[in-house]
């Protein structure tokens, strides 16, 4: 059995603090990634701030009025041909990720000063902090093929799940539950039998207040806000694997 993605749902699980109300004020040294063309800005981009008024900008006056500003421009021949190559790639994420992995390597050999590329493959490569783990060191030891199912509850609750495949997402969206009946669709235990079954592979379930949540992913050091919300059971894993609780308590404070 297939999911259907929904990327705008991933976007509202791992990203939530760059949308409404709850919007970060931007950082006015924050670093700017922009895509450029015969000498003008085409677009540009830093996180929480509108910069559209820059574009059709020379680059010369962009980099003057905002001199205390470090610029990463690509070309934009360059990016629409990387895009071009990613149009057989099936999933969103799998394709954002290939066009990082190809503008960090034309970065790296453009001739760039080190400390410049360094911090031009920490913009990039940034990851919420789930993910990194997940196809990270973890992927060595998990399944090759695994679902996590999240219930997000109270203001904003949501029902997500995330398949990995080899290491990588690849695919996410909002599980058919319906067959299930509308009783037996509350027990989070019950639907990750039920997904288990459905797609052929196990599948580790989290429920967690969705106001928790946001706060793990807006924290300096999320894995033990997440660690801390398990102790205290706001934070709960269906089925309750003492294996993956120390997983995560690993993370938290051995980093690993």
């Amino acid at each position: 059995m297939e999911l259907s993605s929904d990327w705008r749902v991933f976007q509202n699980l791992f990203y939530p603090r760059l949308r409404g109300p709850n919007l970060l004020p931007p950082d006015p040294n924050a670093p700017v990634l922009g895509i450029v063309e015969d000498g003008h800005v085409v677009a540009l981009h830093a996180n929480g701030e509108d910069l559209r008024d820059w574009v059709g900008t020379l680059i010369e006056e962009l980099k003057k009025q905002l001199s205390t500003r470090t610029f990463f421009l690509l070309e934009k021949k360059a990016v629409d041909q990387w895009i071009e190559s990613s149009d057989g790639i099936p999933s969103f994420y799998s394709q954002v990720s290939g066009l990082k992995e190809k503008a960090i390597e034309s970065f790296s050999t453009a001739g760039h000063a080190r400390k410049l590329q360094d911090q031009f493959v920490d913009l990039l490569s940034n990851k919420p902090f789930l993910l990194e783990a997940c196809e990270g060191w973890w992927s060595k030891i998990f399944p090759s093929s695994y679902g996590v199912f999240f219930r997000l509850e109270g203001v904003g609750a949501q029902d997500m799940l995330l398949i990995f495949k080899r290491g990588r997402l690849d695919a996410c969206g909002v599980p058919a539950l319906g067959t299930m009946g509308a009783e037996r669709s509350k027990d989070a235990i019950e639907v990750v039998r039920f997904l288990s079954e459905r797609f052929v592979m196990p599948v580790q379930g989290f429920s967690i207040p969705g106001e928790e949540w946001r706060a793990c992913l807006e924290s300096q050091d999320p894995w033990r806000q997440v660690a801390y919300a398990l102790r205290v059971r706001r934070l709960k894993l269906f089925p309750n694997r003492f294996s993956l609780a120390t997983l995560i308590a690993t993370k938290a404070f051995l980093g690993f």
